[in-house]
């Protein structure tokens, strides 16, 4: 918990999606919600709990979306 995630994705495909704007990424996490446009985010305010975060972009030739799961843990004490 507090610590940085790192969420990237890209678009590739054998048809061309034409130019996509960085605020046409939307990530959502299924416990937060909202997390960040753009195809590369930073995130330090995750929930504790087992996230499955969604990567969405639109483009001219539709909707293309990825997800990955992210177990944020309780920080314990260094001591």
């Amino acid at each position: 918990k507090g610590d940085t995630i790192h969420f990237a994705s890209e678009l590739n495909s054998g048809l061309d999606p034409g130019v996509v704007d960085w605020s046409d990424w939307h990530w959502v996490s299924d416990i937060d919600g909202d997390i960040g446009h753009g195809p590369r985010i930073d995130v330090t305010s995750l929930t504790v709990g087992k996230h499955e975060v969604t990567a969405s972009v639109r483009h001219r030739l539709g909707l293309t979306k990825a997800s990955v799961r992210v177990f944020v843990d309780a920080a314990k004490p260094y001591k």
